[in-house]
């Protein structure tokens, strides 16, 4: 039945593609040969968003990293690299995240990753 629905119903489609895609991004970013390129290139991303959007690195000001399911593996992933670029504390904040524990030694050091979900029926 879920097949059937699947195939009759674009959304749901689409909704299995995502699911693909940020499986196979988990995958990558927590893949150690890929690891340390992958995960300094979305801290990159991240940081010239902040520095575009007014942040000064070097102020001490601290960052929130918040990801939802995937983007929890990216937030954990990239705060190494934003700590050393920023210099500043760096708190993430996981909405159902998926997330590979090669990263949480070195992201997570001093602060607490906070990961929040709901279940799903009672």
């Amino acid at each position: 039945m879920a097949d059937k629905v699947r195939w009759t119903n674009p959304a749901a489609l689409l909704g299995l593609l995502v699911n693909l895609r940020n499986t196979i991004i988990v995958a990558v970013s927590s893949d150690k040969r890929y690891e340390p390129i992958y995960n300094q290139g979305i801290a990159q991303v991240v940081f010239d968003g902040l520095v575009e959007r007014g942040y000064q690195p070097g102020s001490g000001l601290p960052i929130t990293l918040i990801g939802y399911s995937g983007g929890g593996e990216m937030s954990v992933a990239a705060a190494p690299y934003l700590k050393r670029s920023t210099g500043a504390s760096i708190d993430v904040i996981s909405l159902s995240g998926v997330m590979s524990a090669n990263n949480l030694g070195s992201t997570l050091e001093d602060r607490p990753l906070q990961n929040l979900w709901t279940g799903l029926g009672s």
